[in-house]
């Protein structure tokens, strides 16, 4: 990126740092400066705009406090997607909306959708018994044109039927269960644990063989507690992280 594409106006009551931070969020934003691209130094932006050293720092830090950049000791600042799901692991929510809310452009694909009659451990989450139909269906998230997450969910046909009828490309599965089906999901058991990418996992993120990953396992349960969707899904492990609240009694 040519730093001459961001606008810093002297004379302006914005401060210098916030007209920065701006440009570059906006470089970022834009795909200008991708995600896993190298920032430009300190010292280059210093010299670009004839700057204080100080007004760069505020400016960075902003975008590291903001989750857009990721700062490695000895090797420099890297663009990084916000880690927007830091402290919603105890909420369900959209994700095409959380995305817009930070700037960012998401992108669902659905990959597979097809019926299964039996898979061992999803029919124990399930409550399901051998030979009952049960939708499995394997979607990739990306947020500006980047692979963000890949997720398989399984829902009970005896609950939902035909939901090869809805383009899932577009809408959101619970959106789906909520206006079609008249189905609310009232809560949701998480379990967290790491893992490293398979092959097939890999190649679908756009990493390598062994990456760290989150693997994130999610059953829901709808308003007459019903398992209703058990998911599994597949965060980079170097690119996410989860915060908690743990209160003492």
């Amino acid at each position: 990126m040519d730093l001459k594409e961001i606008q810093i106006d002297k004379s302006s009551p914005v401060p210098l740092y916030e007209q920065l931070r701006q440009g570059l969020m906006d470089a970022i934003v834009s795909g200008r400066l991708p995600m896993g691209s190298k920032m430009p130094t300190e010292e280059e932006i210093c010299h670009a705009f004839s700057i204080s050293r100080p007004v760069a720092r505020q400016a960075y830090s902003r975008l590291i406090e903001s989750g857009y950049v990721s700062r490695s000791r000895g090797r420099g600042s890297f663009v990084k997607l916000p880690d927007v799901r830091d402290s919603l692991m105890n909420t369900s929510f959209d994700f095409s909306e959380e995305m817009r809310k930070h700037g960012l452009e998401p992108m669902t694909r659905l990959l597979k959708l097809e019926t299964i009659t039996y898979d061992a451990k999803v029919y124990e989450n399930l409550k399901l018994e051998d030979g009952d139909i049960c939708w499995h269906m394997c979607r990739l998230r990306s947020v500006n044109n980047r692979p963000y997450v890949y997720l398989e969910n399984w829902i009970p046909d005896r609950i939902v039927k035909d939901l090869d009828h809805y383009d899932l490309n577009s809408r959101s599965l619970y959106e789906v269960l909520h206006t079609e089906y008249k189905i609310q999901i009232i809560r949701t058991r998480r379990a967290l644990m790491a893992q490293t990418a398979s092959v097939e996992i890999a190649a679908l993120l756009d990493w390598w063989k062994g990456t760290p990953v989150m693997y994130v396992e999610n059953l829901a349960f709808d308003q007459h507690d019903r398992p209703a969707d058990y998911c599994e899904e597949y965060y980079d492990g170097q690119g996410h992280k989860f915060e908690f609240d743990v209160y003492n009694r």
